[in-house]
């Protein structure tokens, strides 16, 4: 092990390892985790556990750059039922 191994930030070997990664790679892991995300709703783990408002309606709330917050349609009638 160098010197320069030693030394690195805990997220430069990650950082390497990516970048050796071809870049269809890259597109099939960036495709997976866009697909985790938007199941993430349907299939919440347990340790995401947002009690007393609906975890799908959590995802689905926006905030514009004016610091307001409103959500999409049809998603506020859902959370409130539940």
């Amino acid at each position: 092990m160098s010197v320069t191994d030693k030394v690195l930030a805990p997220g430069d070997r990650l950082r390497e390892w990516w970048d050796g990664l071809p870049r269809m790679q890259k597109w099939a892991f960036g495709f997976v985790l866009f697909g985790a995300l938007a199941l993430l709703p349907l299939y919440t783990p347990p340790f995401l556990d947002t009690p007393g408002i609906s975890f799908g309606g959590t995802m689905a709330q926006f905030v514009d750059p004016d610091g307001n917050s409103f959500v999409l349609r049809g998603t506020e009638s859902r959370a409130a039922a539940e």
